[in-house]
């Protein structure tokens, strides 16, 4: 439930000098960002320690046993979220699934293994069986009810988790996805009516409700609210790299750059292999007109993984940025300009993917400059 800033160049006519961009171009660059990273804001928030097991609230009924191997699952779990910075979402979806085997009530590993899965192009009715069996067997088990639900469209589970609320009233998994759904619907306050009841039930003890608490806080409006919550989370746990990324984020949103390419520095070196700390950092450094420091970063995370388009695309809306005419590169710079250089790096994503339409749209504006406007409206 969930980044990357990945967007290509808007079109001139919204795109400020640089100097420091207005706030609302800052907002346009990140749209792609906040669906992507938050994992189209249902999936997102769970970068952080899995939560074990669920609420000793969780259900009034006894539960049928559950054997787990609980070191086994923290193991596994740990490779899926290294092959997920990566982005492989395949082999992080093996990984969670492991985890999910070795201790079914490991949360956490439920949400990764559907959200690499779908990513990884797994097929849906498959995991949705999978979940159906889980149901099957451990009828009274309301986690797997809550994991299955997940796999719906937030709009048609929404009913169903409001009538499991009539039934497990003190269960804060219930709340976190209640608020996970109304995110992914739009409906901010609602998000944030539910993450206060699931905070307020599992106080400092879930640090997915933490962020998604945070992210509901985000969307409803109250800006300063989430920056506190995560500010006052990495000064408590200086190793909390999930929301110490997010707080990188919202700090980028927020126009806050050199605290923003501060914290997103601190995860880099917490998690070397972190695409998305690599991407926010990069753009915080960019947006203070630092773009030798920004072309450094995404050089760094390119070579270190070169099949990650968002990263190869990253760079290229760099190499674009810096010769549009609309940027200004300081004096002496060692960053030679060249449309050249970002065309050739649209081309290796379009390789792979013909239809990524960033890729497609950052070509465009590129081949526009150039005035080579009929091979620019074939790719737009």
């Amino acid at each position: 439930m969930e980044s990357r800033i990945v967007v290509s160049p808007a079109p001139a006519s919204a795109r400020p000098s640089w100097g420091l961009p207005s706030l609302a171009w800052v907002s346009q660059l990140l749209a792609v960002l906040m669906a992507a990273l938050f994992l189209c804001a249902g999936d997102a928030i769970l970068d952080a320690p899995p939560a074990w097991a669920e609420d000793e609230s969780a259900g009034e009924e006894e539960k049928e046993p559950i054997e787990r191997d609980i070191e086994s699952s923290r193991e596994s779990f740990e490779q899926g979220e290294l092959r997920r910075e990566e982005q492989l979402w395949s082999d992080a979806a093996t990984a969670y699934w492991e985890a999910v085997e070795a201790d079914p009530e490991n949360y956490a590993a439920h949400v990764r293994y559907q959200e690499c899965g779908r990513k990884a192009g797994d097929d849906l009715d498959a995991m949705k069986e999978d979940y159906d069996s889980f149901c099957e067997d451990y009828p009274r088990h309301l986690g797997f009810k809550l994991h299955r639900l997940r796999l719906e469209p937030a709009a048609d589970r929404l009913e169903s988790l409001e009538a499991i609320r009539g039934v497990h009233a003190k269960n804060s998994d219930v709340y976190l996805e209640i608020g996970r759904a109304n995110l992914a619907q739009g409906n901010a306050k609602s998000a944030l009516d539910a993450m206060e009841k699931a905070s307020a039930l599992k106080i400092g003890s879930r640090p997915d409700v933490l962020l998604l608490h945070a992210e509901a806080e985000w969307a409803a409006g109250k800006r300063d609210e989430a920056i506190a919550r995560l500010d006052a989370a990495v000064k408590a746990d200086a190793e909390f790299f999930a929301a110490r990324l997010m707080l990188a984020r919202f700090q980028l949103l927020n126009g806050a750059f050199p605290e923003s390419a501060a914290n997103a520095e601190i995860v880099v070196q917490q998690r070397p292999t972190y695409m998305a700390a690599f991407l926010v950092r990069s753009e915080a450094v960019a947006s203070q007109g630092e773009f030798e420091e920004a072309k450094k970063v995404l050089d760094i995370a390119y070579r270190a993984s070169k099949d990650v388009p968002d990263v190869t695309i990253a760079l290229a809306d760099l190499w674009a940025k810096i010769e549009d005419d609309s940027f200004l590169v300081r004096e002496g710079s060692d960053t030679k300009p060249s449309y050249e250089q970002a065309k050739k790096l649209y081309a290796e994503v379009l390789a792979d993917d013909e239809e990524n339409w960033r890729a497609l749209y950052g070509l465009a504006w590129v081949l526009e400059r150039q005035e080579k406007f009929e091979e620019a409206e074939e790719k737009y």
